[in-house]
């Protein structure tokens, strides 16, 4: 069945009626809405013709260049420019036009209301001025009468004052002033410009008039403040200092004291190696300090080092020993203590590892003992004369045998007295007497509690490496030795001693002196100046003079110092390597621990290398002949630990191996000083493992300051280098 069509079902609904229900009515409601709500279609257009093709291609055209023309266009940046430049210059010019434009209309109004002004006063002045006298009877009729007359003729009018001529520069002043151009100033009318001309004038007039009567203001002219204090140039010949300055100019040439070109002179300033000690002057001895970098302090005057031994005061015997020991030039250390010590005065030397210090103050002490009575029978037993103390019994030793090239040759008698040898011995060669006594401080101290030795006549006594005894806890022991010498020979606070005027130097030459006359002398030798020990120079120093050579602390400049970044295993295949570069013996290897010791020890015999080991649980008869062996060229390599680390001196070291890094920088300073010594140039070599990160730092910092060694890139750049504590600060 074919549905019903809904424009005539709703046309068959409008025109029933009745049948028509809500819901149908409702939708024709709808409906009638959509239609009103749609707009109509538009009425289709009649063609006129066929399309032209003209026509189109125009349409297109246009609707092409509408679109190139919406399309941004390039500018390049020269045309850009141009374009700005133009647009400055016309605007520019523009505004010139209108400022000039104000600029005129100013002028013309200033010359318009100058005119009316002047306008103004000439009807004022003529306003203000008395009229004129009536003729009398007299002038009417004459003196005769009245038939006569007597009028003269008029007096012709007053000539017009001369109008004043301006000059151009008055004219350009007064448009300077008043801010008006010069050519308005020209066309304007006379009486406008004498009338501006003329208030210039008058103000010019009353400036100067106050000026002349009550002063002006000149703005270059200082203003001085109450209470201002005024220098004073005077000059009184007493403030003269001239005199007192040596001059001193090289090539050059100044002039006299008085008036003008009075005399020339020159003078070439000498370096002090071509001067006598006689033409020495101040500076020249401050150079001198300087070239051999000696730095002293202390209370008192210091006496000049020395220069050579020849121009020293040192007795003549002590000099050929000198000679015969092959001693040539000073060093640094010996060139400023040995003036001191002649002085009987307390002295701290601090100074690098094998600089020389034994013989700084072996000579000094040589040259008190001969001034003193020879022991006998009588003085035997008081004791010796001079007392060295030494942290070790390889330093105690090593001093023995340099004492004992001076002691043999001036007939003095030397006695060590160190632990591992016989207490009956040494108390057998003390009993014999002994000027000079070389000993460590435990064994010091037990001679002194059992009464084998006393320091009754001790008037000298030397504390060498005295850190090192600090560091070994000999605190105690060194302070108990220095208590027990009498208290009748400390300096007293005297300015006569303090100037190291003693009786040592009041004594007429070939006489012998009281022992018991002489004040105790201290010297102190360390390569480190710690507390305790400038604690303990407090106490038992008097005013010492402290001679510094170099920094403290730092390591030797001749001795080149190279690190080999490994593992612990590479160790010996690197020690190996080292080895084979055929280095002149003897060599020296440094350990931490014995073990160790004695596995490089057995390590380098089978490989068929000539080798003594050195530690602390060999016998002290084993440490000398160890020692002995390597400076008689028995044997070529010496393993070792710290032990051996100071004081011992063997000549001609030419290679140092660290097989182990030391725990800190300052057992490092002294293990690599055992080579570079007397002058002479060294080599250390080092293996650093990861385990020694804790003297990385101070470790890069030695060898920044060193210029003969070099910083491996692994170290230099390594995190524990950039501070103390190890990594960054943060």
């Amino acid at each position: 069945m074919r549905p019903r069509d809904s424009s005539s079902l709703r046309s068959t609904t409008r025109d029933g009626g009745s049948n028509a229900s809500p819901l149908s009515a409702r939708s024709a409601v709808r409906d009638a809405d959509r239609d009103v709500d749609r707009p109509s279609p538009a009425p289709p257009t009649a063609r006129s013709g066929p399309i032209d093709v003209a026509e189109l291609l125009r349409q297109r055209r246009e609707q092409k260049e509408q679109k190139q023309s919406d399309k941004p266009v390039f500018v390049p940046r020269a045309l850009r420019e141009r374009q700005a430049a133009e647009r400055e210059a016309k605007e520019a010019e523009e505004r010139r036009l209108r400022d000039q434009e104000f600029r005129q209309q100013m002028r013309q109004a200033e010359a318009a209301k100058a005119h009316e002004e002047l306008q103004k006063r000439k009807q004022a002045a003529a306003a203000a001025a008395p009229p004129p006298p009536a003729p009398s009877s007299h002038a009417r009729h004459g003196r005769g009468g009245r038939g006569r007359d007597t009028r003269r003729a008029p007096s012709p009018p007053p000539a017009k004052s001369r109008q004043r001529t301006f000059t151009e520069e008055d004219i350009r002043a007064l448009a300077a002033e008043r801010d008006l151009d010069v050519n308005t100033l020209l066309r304007a009318p006379p009486e406008a410009l004498e009338a501006l001309v003329n208030e210039r004038v008058q103000a010019r007039e009353s400036q100067l008039i106050r000026e002349r009567y009550v002063g002006g203001s000149d703005p270059k002219r200082r203003t001085r403040r109450t209470g201002e204090r005024r220098p004073t140039f005077d000059w009184d010949l007493k403030d003269n200092t001239s005199d007192e300055v040596q001059p001193r100019v090289v090539g050059q040439f100044w002039r006299g004291q008085v008036g003008g070109m009075v005399e020339i002179k020159q003078e070439f300033s000498r370096h002090w190696t071509t001067k006598a000690l006689s033409e020495m002057t101040p500076r020249d001895w401050s150079v001198f300090r300087e070239d051999f970098d000696i730095a002293v302090k202390g209370g008192g005057q210091i006496p000049h080092p020395i220069r050579s031994w020849e121009e020293s005061t040192i007795p003549k015997q002590i000099l050929a020993a000198v000679r015969d020991i092959g001693y040539k030039d000073p060093s640094p250390i010996q060139r400023q203590s040995i003036p001191v010590g002649l002085q009987n005065r307390d002295l701290i030397g601090i100074a690098q590892t094998g600089s020389g210090k034994t013989a700084a103050f072996m000579i000094p002490m040589l040259s008190f003992i001969m001034r003193l009575p020879p022991l006998t029978e009588r003085n035997r037993a008081d004791g010796p004369y001079a007392l060295i103390l030494a942290p070790t019994r390889e330093l105690a030793q090593q001093l023995e045998s340099e004492a004992l090239k001076f002691s043999s040759r001036l007939g003095f008698s030397c006695v060590s007295v160190v632990g591992g040898h016989s207490i009956a011995e040494q108390s057998r060669q003390l009993a014999d007497g002994a000027h000079i006594v070389i000993a460590t401080p435990g064994r010091m101290l037990d001679c002194l509690e059992s009464h084998v030795v006393v320091l009754n006549q001790c008037t000298y006594v030397v504390v060498d490496e005295a850190d090192v005894m600090i560091e070994m806890n000999f605190q105690k022991e060194l302070t108990s030795i220095l208590e027990a010498m009498p208290v009748c020979n400390k300096r007293p606070e005297s300015l006569d001693n303090e100037l190291g005027i003693g009786p040592l130097d009041r004594a007429a030459a070939g006489e012998f002196l009281d022992v018991k006359s002489l004040y105790r002398q201290t010297v102190m030798f360390t390569a480190t100046m710690k507390p305790p020990v400038e604690m303990i120079a407090r106490q038992y120093m008097h005013r010492p003079v402290t001679v510094t050579i170099g920094v403290a602390g730092q390591s030797v400049d001749t001795v080149e110092q190279r690190v080999i970044m490994c593992t612990e295993s590479a160790k010996f295949s690197h020690m190996e390597s080292v080895l084979n570069q055929f280095f002149e013996p003897p060599i020296i290897i440094f350990v931490n621990h014995r073990r160790t010791a004695d596995n490089v020890s057995n390590w380098l015999e089978t490989r068929g290398y000539s080798v003594t080991v050195i530690h602390g649980d060999k016998r002290q008869d084993q440490r000398e002949a160890s020692i002995n062996a390597l400076k008689d060229r028995s044997k070529d390599i010496l393993v070792a630990t710290d032990v051996a680390g100071r004081g011992l001196d063997v000549k001609d070291v030419s290679l140092v191996i660290n097989f182990d890094m030391s725990k800190s920088i300052e057992p490092y300073t002294h293990r690599i000083g055992r080579t570079g010594r007397a002058g002479k140039s060294g080599l250390a070599i080092t293996f650093l493992t990861a385990d020694d990160e804790p003297v990385y730092y101070d470790l890069f910092t030695m060898l920044k300051s060193n210029p003969l060694s070099r910083v491996p890139r692994e170290l230099e750049f390594h995190d524990a280098v950039r501070s103390r504590t190890g990594g960054f600060l943060g």
